[in-house]
């Protein structure tokens, strides 16, 4: 370090090194990243000072050591600049969905786009879309499965935010046989039972187990990212009004009652399309340091061709 320090005895500090210390750095990390099951310790685990100096690495020139630091210090470094833009835009979302949806006992947002300005209107959500459950064939047919029809799980809803293919996919046979039904592209998943409140939209027609209370906007009256965007609200309700003695499971009778304040559709798709474009902004910031590293680990590659 450029400069004097002291630290508490969890650290470990070398000083005079013989070699570049951004190099040492990168390389003592990996070396004890890949020993983490060796380290000593009942309660809390630790290394000595001893082990610590008896561990040994392959260190190459000095010139190729200060190029292979420098270039892991400034990959490091564009990694942290993309993650405060990841922090900073997940926090915007958290302010704007506590800012453009009305509070409870109120019937408008405190922010608005330009030109809206009427109360928004208590509505239930099965006048705003129809709430559809799904099924499963029989696992005993082989002739309901293989087939070409998506079929989700609630397993499969995680991160994304758009779905365009299931791990299982089931025969329009075993769609016929079962509870389950074809959803139009669009349409909301909602998980409804073991984990209720994870979302995701359809980019593509396809069909679920019964694991789900997937909601169908109907067309012109509900925006299908719009009531994505308020997946905190069903998350809520669904907690809230779920029941059960094995897992807590809400009915598609249950979420149709469910109260929500609307607005126009006009706005709903202002609004929706707000949410959208942050919510690819919050993506690219998650997918960009993947990004750098291949970017970087090709560039090693040419250099080394």
């Amino acid at each position: 370090m450029p400069f004097s320090y002291a630290s508490s005895q969890d650290f470990l500090s070398l000083s005079k090194l013989k070699l570049d210390g951004k190099f040492a750095a990168y390389s003592l990390y990996k070396k004890l990243q890949g020993e983490l099951h060796q380290v000593q310790g009942t309660s809390i685990k630790g290394i000595t000072k001893d082990e610590l100096l008896a561990k040994s690495i392959l260190t190459p020139c000095e010139e190729e050591q200060a190029e292979i630091g420098e270039f892991f210090y400034r990959l490091d470094r564009l990694i942290t600049l993309h993650q405060r833009k990841y922090d900073k835009t997940v926090t915007l979302k958290k302010a704007l969905l506590e800012s453009m949806f009305p509070g409870p006992g109120e019937d408008r947002p405190r922010v608005r786009f330009a030109g809206f300005t009427d109360a928004w209107e208590q509505r239930k959500l099965g006048d705003l879309a129809e709430i559809v459950g799904g099924g499963t064939p029989s696992t005993q047919i082989a002739e309901y499965w293989d087939g070409n029809v998506d079929w989700y799980a609630p397993a499969e809803i995680g991160e994304r935010i758009y779905l365009t293919c299931s791990r299982k996919k089931i025969t329009e046979l075993g769609l016929s046989e079962s509870s389950a039904r074809i959803l139009p592209s669009g349409s909301v998943l909602f998980t409804s039972r073991a984990g209720i409140g994870n979302t995701a939209i359809l980019a593509k027609p396809g069909a679920t187990n019964q694991g789900f209370q997937s909601i169908i906007p109907r067309q012109g009256v509900l925006d299908s990212y719009f009531i994505f965007s308020r997946t905190h609200e069903l998350k809520r309700y669904g907690e809230k009004f779920g029941a059960g003695s094995t897992f807590i499971e809400i009915t598609g009778r249950q979420m149709e009652h469910m109260p929500l304040a609307m607005p126009s559709f006009r706005e709903q798709l202002q609004i929706g399309g707000l949410f959208r474009d942050i919510d690819h902004l919050i993506t690219l910031h998650q997918r960009e340091p993947c990004g750098l590293v291949s970017v970087g680990i090709k560039s090693v590659r040419r250099s080394n061709a």
